[in-house]
């Protein structure tokens, strides 16, 4: 459920030392509109580490401030330009997905039949990257679904995500130590 709360006053309940720093995430996400923003891109507009932003989003998003939406990945946009990617049932609003009935109840079928699907590409490739997965996906599954998906597998201990990170390789030169 949405509620729509004005942002200053929301502002007015949160410790002044973040209170700056809100601001600009709702400032950068209010620009984007109805596109909104990633974590990543809202990283490099606040120039800021992604566990910092990441945090602020999420408390936004439990406090009804921010709606997850997407469909290439996870964006965050104001509840007042959700209306485009939100499908209204009575009172509720969701965010579709293949395994939502039209009336907005979870169809267990279908996610298992997903599930066992990004399951199975994965034991049949382990150690494979994520972007890997969602091009083998791409003709059946949004990415921002099999990233749902993948979270699923992951909350039910199936899979382990690891983020590697590559360092940059560079030869040693023989005549930095001044050997020759």
């Amino acid at each position: 459920m949405i509620r729509n709360a004005n942002f200053d006053d929301y502002l007015m309940l949160q410790s002044t030392s973040s209170r700056s720093f809100l601001r600009r995430i709702h400032t950068a996400i209010k620009e984007s509109k109805f596109i909104g923003m990633s974590i990543e891109e809202l990283t490099i507009v606040l120039k800021n580490t992604g566990s910092v932003v990441s945090l602020a989003v999420q408390q936004m998003v439990g406090d009804s401030q921010l709606v997850t939406v997407g469909v290439d990945t996870v964006r965050y946009v104001l509840p007042a330009y959700s209306d485009c990617w939100l499908v209204p049932y009575g009172k509720l609003v969701y965010v579709p997905a293949p395994w939502f009935t039209p009336c907005g109840e979870i169809y267990a079928p279908a996610v298992r039949w997903m599930a066992e699907g990004v399951l199975f590409s994965i034991i049949s490739r382990p150690g494979c990257p994520i972007d890997d997965l969602k091009r083998h996906f791409a003709y059946v599954l949004q990415p921002r679904m099999l990233l749902e998906m993948i979270r699923i597998l992951e909350l039910c201990s199936c899979i382990r995500i690891q983020k590697l990170t590559s360092r940059t390789f560079r030869r040693r030169s023989v005549f930095e130590n001044g050997e020759f």
